[in-house]
């Protein structure tokens, strides 16, 4: 998120020559969560696939990856906040990773949209899969789980080693294993959270993307 401070007078942001108070860069991850394929005419035409953002402007809506089930995806402006979403075919399981480029505090844009014969869109929030993480800090969350265990593990033998029971050295059993249950429970959320997205979506990392 890129925004212009009144203190920064020397400050300028343009999207396509056009001057902007405030630039945010969105990925939206947009799959179909069941079995059944959809058809470009299966989408209610009175309430088609639109992504917006409310009281901000949305500059731009663009697909950046998709899987081999969602085919002819595209996004066209129809005024300052709200995108279409259109696309030829889509199988279940299958979907796009768009990006977002906006002017709102917002990272999470409004879906709506009606299919028929299937649920309405059901959006999960902000979802971590560190998209836009440097290369150091991908890899550190790869290899967080792995230095969650080795810390829980080593907690516990020293534990077990040093025979600690409760009494006032169980202080010094707790500050033996406290880091690796910190870490544990940490690579644990991050996970699970990924895990919402199918395994062919949660590929996409920032590679696509220049660094």
């Amino acid at each position: 998120m890129i925004e212009k401070r009144d203190t920064v007078d020397a400050l300028s942001i343009t999207h396509q020559g056009s001057d902007v108070e405030r630039l945010t860069r969105s990925h939206i991850w947009l799959w179909n969560g069941g079995r059944k394929a959809i058809r470009s005419n299966d989408v209610i035409p009175s309430n088609p696939l639109k992504a917006s953002f409310p009281d901000a402007k949305l500059l731009q809506l663009a697909v950046v990856h998709s899987t081999d089930g969602a085919i002819g995806f595209r996004a066209k402006p129809l005024e300052d906040s709200t995108w279409l979403i259109e696309f030829d075919h889509w199988e279940g399981r299958h979907g796009v990773v768009l990006e977002a480029l906006h002017t709102s505090t917002r990272v999470v844009p409004k879906m709506t949209g009606s299919v028929d014969g299937l649920q309405p869109i059901h959006p999960l929030g902000r979802i971590d899969n560190g998209s836009f993480l440097s290369k150091r800090r991908r890899t550190l969350r790869r290899w967080l789980p792995a230095a969650a265990f080795m810390t829980f593990g080593g907690g516990v033998w020293a534990v077990t080693a040093l025979n600690l029971r409760f009494d006032p050295q169980s202080v010094m059993a707790f500050a033996l294993v406290a880091p690796g249950e910190f870490l544990l429970i940490l690579s644990f959320a991050v996970g699970l959270n990924a895990l919402w997205l199918p395994k062919e979506l949660r590929r996409f990392t920032r590679r696509s993307t220049p660094d």
